[in-house]
């Protein structure tokens, strides 16, 4: 407790702020301030309506009576109403049914009738209360959004062990699901378009504890942190949670906004909200005690909410006393240095009549020392003796406090509604069908507020597609930008918005950017790639020009696509992979073994007025090997010119069968009894330029134990010097380096594409014979080891 020095210290500091006042030929009473008293929903109701009414008068009655001029009057505890809402139903004060009268309507008739401002009181988080209610009508939404609802149709924000714990008496909302945002939202538009309310005023507005992070919603949209359309820029948990509230406020303020401004004869509807009164503590603020830090552990960004202009005025419950642990001067001067430019009215406690009115009235001047826009009791039923206190008597002390509210006086002002400097764009994001569209990501060119990453703040559109943007600068020529991955972009163009004033646009998202792709993930050397381009703004073009290059061709080859015939704004062309040389401007790109695809198409309008080079690729690789047998995997031989016999009678079939890899033959050909000097020939043209190893294999001794013509001679032809290349194998069952398995007879061999390669055999064997001495035809392979420039064939002459 501050000692009795301490309070007469700050005593002279208000005797001196009276004396300042009196000589500028006014009192402090009569200087404009805001003097609001809390009435909850536990104090006026009544199951009889004429005890309500009562209630009601009388509060009405003692708080004008008293020079206080601003009711906070609840109406709204947890998604129970006390009004008759198309959505919600009544509280179980009426037993869940229309009591035949409208209590908020009386209200407002009773307070206004005095001059008093009355602001709908709500809480915002609150989804239920610790015995949940029946069945109602309508049907509240814990019946419906409740533990039974499967994923985000459940609004409860739950904890580590999927929990949606009991906190405080509540279940509670999750401020990440957009579904529950938005019906919130609507709930208060709700009051502000049917009542003649003077404001809206805020609370439970926040989460129940940091750890409650783990419902459906949170986890999807959070997005671990990653960037991306839910998380545009990629915030921490903590900073995420906060911002979601952030978001909603300014969707609030900014609906509040536009309907008032379609309302010129209806006053404009203040908002307001009760944040907890310690905030955080770090090296820049002035407390620095202990408790609870509402911006970490409730994620209530309070201060932002300021900065970000989406509230009017503050309400802070700083519900501590002067000098106390956690002082209320201390914290006072906290919050008066995070006004963003909007009115603090400090909140004090009565303590349910356990306060002293000297501490009370001390807190109330403590608010007018540092200039804040008033004072806020909680609350109105425990207020008693404190009445006269705050109105005639004050408190004899040591030291004596005047009664601040001796005389009426009027609200503050609010420069930013009666003399603007800025405006307001609201909107709807809807795809082409129409339909609303959820966390699209919005942007204003010129915005004052930045994104974390840089550049303008990133908007995201609600449940209901709707957003709102506050403090426009004046001019005719804003560009707003609109995407979400999926959907497509959108823009709004030379926007006009005047000081005070509200537009409201739709901008409508499309998939009109350019959508390139090979038609495969992978091609061969020597092949075809295809393309496909879809761009709606080319519709009608009937052609259009891609590039496409390759690690190996960095020059790009410019291909032609065509549109189809039947699907407006479809391109379709392709391009050559050779493995030769090519030149620029032949529709061919020249490629090589692991390389890689490059098309590009240039976008000059994504959807948004910007343009972009949309890319597309594809990996390249080396055909693989061909394989060519003397009969097929139907047991026929195989038709020349792939395999034939040139000489030797008594070719004849035979079960016996290499397994080396890649083989789909059953059996072979084989010549025994008379079949020396028989020749046989494997023929194949070559699709992909290039050096090839080639190779034979025979049947091992199990598969075929006849096979043995030691010595045949080989013959290969192809592109390089000579034109072909000879030589020996023993083909023969027992030969390790043959039998089942690929016996490589040359490397390296150069074939130019479109080359007819040729590998003959002879059979130098004398003994051969048909048991023992078989001359057998199997299968060759020819692999490709990598496709170079184009092969000169020469020959000696």
């Amino acid at each position: 407790m501050p000692s009795l020095s301490q309070k007469f210290t700050r005593f002279l500091a208000g005797a001196a702020l009276i004396v300042w006042a009196g000589m500028c030929g006014s009192s402090v009473a009569q200087t404009p301030e805001v003097r609001a008293m809390w009435v909850s929903r536990f104090e006026w109701p009544s199951a009889s309506q004429t005890i309500a009414k009562a209630n009601i008068d009388q509060i009405m009655a003692d708080i004008d009576n008293n020079n206080f001029n601003t009711v906070l009057f609840q109406v709204r505890g947890q998604c129970d109403v006390h009004y008759p809402s198309p959505d919600e139903p009544w509280t179980n004060t009426y037993s869940w049914a229309n009591p035949g009268w409208d209590p908020l309507a009386y209200a407002i008739a009773s307070a206004h009738s005095r001059g008093l401002e009355l602001h709908a009181y709500i809480n915002t988080h609150t989804l239920a209360a610790s015995v949940p209610p029946g069945s109602t009508t309508p049907q509240h939404p814990y019946n419906l959004h409740g533990p039974s609802a499967p994923g985000e149709q459940s609004w409860m924000i739950r904890d580590s062990g999927g929990n949606a714990g009991l906190v405080d008496s509540y279940y509670w909302i999750s401020p990440a699901n957009t579904e529950a945002s938005a019906w919130t939202r609507k709930q208060i538009m709700y009051i502000v378009k049917n009542y003649d309310v003077d404001g809206v005023h805020f609370d439970r507005i926040r989460s129940p504890g940091s750890t409650y992070t783990y419902d459906a919603a949170t986890q999807r949209r959070f997005n671990n942190g990653q960037v991306g359309d839910t998380n545009p820029d990629g915030l921490a948990l903590g900073d995420f949670m906060r911002s979601q509230i952030t978001r909603d406020l300014r969707n609030i303020q900014g609906e509040i906004l536009y309907w008032n401004a379609q309302q010129p004869t209806r006053p404009r509807v203040k908002t307001s909200a009760a944040p907890f009164g310690i905030v955080y503590k770090d090296g820049t603020t002035h407390y620095q005690g202990t408790g609870t830090q509402s911006y970490h552990s409730w994620y209530q960004d309070s201060w932002g909410w300021l900065q970000y202009h989406t509230l009017d005025f503050m309400v802070p419950q700083i519900y501590w006393n002067i000098g106390s642990a956690h002082p209320f001067e201390l914290l006072l001067q906290d919050w008066m240095e995070h006004t963003g430019g909007r009115f603090i009215v400090a909140g004090s406690t009565t303590g349910s009549g356990s306060e002293t009115l000297f501490n009370l009235l001390d807190e109330q001047q403590e608010t007018r020392l540092q200039g804040a826009a008033g004072h806020c009791l909680f609350s109105v039923s425990s207020m008693g003796s404190y009445w006269s206190g705050f109105s005639s008597t004050g408190d004899p002390g040591p030291p004596v406090i005047p009664a601040p509210y001796d005389q009426p006086t009027t609200v503050p002002v609010m420069p930013w509604k009666t003399s603007p400097t800025s405006g307001t764009i609201v909107g709807t994001i809807v795809n082409q069908a129409g339909q609303q569209v959820v966390d699209a990501k919005i942007n204003l060119t010129g915005d004052i507020f930045q994104s974390p990453l840089g550049g303008p703040y990133n908007y995201l559109s609600a449940h209901d597609g709707f957003f709102a943007i506050l403090d426009v600068t004046s001019g005719s020529a804003h560009l707003l930008t609109a995407s979400k991955t999926g959907v497509g972009r959108g823009r709004a163009a030379n926007v006009s918005v005047g000081a005070g004033g509200v537009t409201s646009v739709t901008i409508v998202l499309a998939n009109r950017e350019g959508s390139l792709a090979f038609g495969q993930g992978s091609y061969v050397v020597g092949t075809t790639a295809t393309l496909s381009l879809t761009d709606e703004d080319l519709s009608g073009n009937g052609t259009t020009t891609v590039t496409v290059k390759s690690v190996r061709e960095t020059t790009p080859e410019t291909i032609t696509l065509t549109e189809s015939m039947t699907t407006a704004g479809l391109f379709t062309g392709n391009v050559f992979l050779s493995g030769s040389t090519v030149v620029n401007g032949d529709g061919k790109v020249q490629v090589n073994n692991t390389d890689t695809l490059t098309a590009s198409y240039f976008d000059a309008d994504i959807g948004d007025g910007s343009s972009q080079t949309t890319t597309a690729t594809a990996s390249v690789a080396l055909p693989g090997p061909i394989i060519l047998e003397s009969r097929t995997s139907g047991g026929g031989l195989t038709a020349a010119p792939t395999y034939e016999e040139l000489t030797g009678s008594g070719w004849t079939n035979t079960t016996a069968k290499s397994t080396a890899s890649g083989l789909t033959g059953s059996g072979g050909r084989f010549i025994g009894n008379g079949g020396y000097g028989a020749v046989a020939v494997f023929r194949t043209t070559i699709a992909v330029g290039g050096y090839y190893d080639i190779a034979v294999t025979e049947p091992n001794q199990t598969n075929g134990p006849n096979v043995s013509s030691p010595g045949a001679g080989w013959r290969i032809t192809h592109d390089g010097p000579g034109g072909e290349t000879l030589g020996s194998v023993d083909l023969v069952c027992t030969n390790t380096l043959i039998a089942n398995q690929w016996l490589t007879l040359a490397t390296n061999v150069p074939y130019n594409a479109g080359t007819q390669a040729t590998v003959t055999f002879t059979n130098n064997h004398l003994g051969t014979a048909g048991t023992l001495g078989r001359f057998n035809m199997d299968a060759v392979r020819f692999s490709i080891n990598y496709a170079p420039v184009a092969v000169t064939r020469w020959e000696l002459e």
